[in-house]
C-alpha cells in the first residue's frame, strides 16, 4: 500500500504575514503534525521559489514541521510502477496529495449548497452560481486588496 499524502500551502495556511511579521496557524501547525505523526507524508505545495521557499522551510522546521517532499511526491510514480504494473511518466506538474490544505481552497461540498435538493439534475441552478461566484468574488477581491496594502508597506519600510 503507498503512503498517504497531504499537500499544505504555507502563505495564509501554515504561517500569515502582518506588517512583514510572520504569525503561525498554531491549528494547522499542530494539525500537520499529528498527521506526521500517523505517518502520513507531508509535502509543502507552495508558489514560493528561491529564498522566499527556503524561508517558508526555515520557519516551518522552527515549529516542528519537517516536509516530505517539496511541490512533489516521486513516491507515488514509483507505486503505480510498481503496484498497479503501470508505466507513469512525469509529465505533469500536479502535485498529487490525498488532500491540499490551502486558504484559497474551494470544495465541492463548499458549492454543493447550490444543488437544487428538489430534483436530482446534476447541474446547480444558474442563479445559484452567479449569487456564489458573486460572494467568492467580493471575498478574493479584499484578499487581493489586503495583499497589495500589505506589499505596499513592506516597500515603504524597506525604502525608509
Amino acid at each position: 500500500m503507498r503512503s498517504l499524502f497531504a499537500a499544505i500551502d504555507f502563505d495564509d495556511t501554515l504561517f500569515s504575514i502582518n506588517h512583514g511579521e510572520y504569525i503561525p496557524n498554531y491549528t494547522v501547525i499542530n494539525f500537520v503534525k499529528a498527521l506526521k505523526s500517523n505517518n502520513w507524508k507531508i509535502i509543502l505545495w507552495t508558489c514560493r521559489s528561491s529564498e522566499h521557499l527556503g524561508k517558508a522551510i526555515e520557519l516551518s522546521e522552527s515549529v516542528g514541521i519537517t516536509f516530505d517532499y517539496i511541490n512533489e511526491n516521486p513516491e507515488v510514480i514509483d507505486w503505480y510502477k510498481s503496484e498497479l504494473e503501470y508505466e507513469v511518466v512525469k509529465v505533469s506538474n500536479k502535485v498529487f496529495a490525498d488532500f491540499y490544505l490551502d486558504d484559497r481552497n474551494i470544495t465541492i461540498e463548499s458549492i454543493s449548497d447550490c444543488h437544487n435538493n428538489d430534483n436530482y439534475s446534476t447541474f446547480l441552478p444558474a442563479d445559484c452560481y452567479v449569487n456564489y461566484i458573486q460572494r467568492l468574488t467580493k471575498t478574493f477581491e479584499a484578499k487581493v486588496k489586503h495583499e497589495i496594502k500589505e506589499r505596499k508597506i513592506k516597500v515603504l519600510s524597506r525604502s525608509v
